[in-house]
């Protein structure tokens, strides 16, 4: 396990360890080119709620959120869409790295999913992630 996805486990079990009710999750890492570039069907993850992390060995660069109206799948895409994000953009050479994966934090019950919400602002935070800066 790389040293960032073991930080990025450890701060997420941290953060649902302070919660009274603890929300039970999972994780799971997609590899960009052969789980979203490279296949037209999706994946079980995609029609789920949860946080999705741009990462690689060295670095998160981006922390999103898929909640019940706006599923993962639906996410993930909009985030890897090579007609938006061109080998040109910074976006579009970062998500095209051989290295940078995908780590996803999958909520059980969807019903509290108002938990991704904290959870992804915390880890925003946290890290200091300049593609989350907000612009304008």
């Amino acid at each position: 396990m790389s040293k960032i996805k073991n930080q990025l486990d450890i701060i997420v079990d941290g953060f649902f360890s302070k919660i009274i009710i603890k929300p039970k999750y999972s994780n799971e890492d997609l590899d960009i080119e052969k789980n979203v570039f490279g296949t037209d069907d999706w994946q079980p993850w995609a029609g789920k709620t949860g946080i999705y992390v741009f990462y690689d060995d060295e670095k998160i660069y981006y922390v999103g959120r898929a909640l019940k109206n706006t599923l993962l799948g639906s996410r993930v895409s909009s985030q890897t869409n090579r007609k938006l994000y061109s080998k040109d953009t910074e976006w579009g050479k970062t998500i095209r790295k051989l290295d940078v994966k995908i780590r996803l934090y999958l909520l059980n019950n969807p019903e509290e999913d108002y938990w991704l919400a904290a959870l992804e602002i915390y880890l925003i935070e946290f890290f200091k992630l300049e593609f989350n800066a907000r612009r304008g």
